[in-house]
C-alpha cells in the first residue's frame, strides 16, 4: 500500500511538471520563460501542506458552506496568496540559481512546513 501511495504522488507531481512546463512552452502571455523545478516544488509541498491541514468535515452537517470549496480553502490557509512568501523559506542567491532551476534545492533560511513536525507539535506523544 506503501508503494501504492508513492506512486499515486509521484504520478501527481509529474503531471503538474508537465502541465506547467507544457503551459509555460506555450503561452506567449506568460513573463516565465522556462519552468523552476525548486520553485514549482515549494509551492507543491505548500498546497499538500494546506490541504492536509484542513479541519476534518464535521458529520454532522451537510458539508456545504458558503464559500465554494477553493475560496474557503484559500480562507483557511491565506499564505498561499503571497506570491513572495517563498522568501520566507529561501534567499535569491539560493532559489535564483540555475541549479535550483534545473533540479530540486532545499530552503537556506528556514525548512519546509511539513506534517511530520506538524502532527509531533499536534501530539507530543507521538515525537
Amino acid at each position: 500500500m506503501v508503494g501504492t501511495t508513492f506512486l499515486i504522488k509521484a504520478s501527481g507531481k509529474d503531471k503538474i511538471f508537465e502541465g506547467l512546463e507544457a503551459y509555460i512552452a506555450n503561452n506567449s502571455n506568460t513573463r516565465v520563460r522556462s519552468f523552476h523545478v525548486s520553485m514549482t516544488y515549494f509551492w507543491i509541498q505548500l498546497v499538500h501542506f494546506g490541504m492536509r491541514s484542513m479541519p476534518p468535515k464535521d458529520p454532522e452537517s451537510s458539508g456545504h458552506t458558503e464559500l465554494d470549496p477553493f475560496a474557503y480553502f484559500l480562507l483557511l490557509n491565506p499564505y498561499l496568496l503571497d506570491g513572495m512568501i517563498w522568501e520566507n523559506y529561501y534567499s535569491k542567491d539560493v532559489l535564483m540559481t540555475p541549479t535550483a532551476k534545473a533540479e530540486m534545492v532545499l530552503p537556506d533560511k528556514k525548512p519546509l512546513p511539513n506534517l511530520v513536525s506538524r502532527d509531533a507539535i499536534a501530539n507530543p506523544l507521538l515525537a
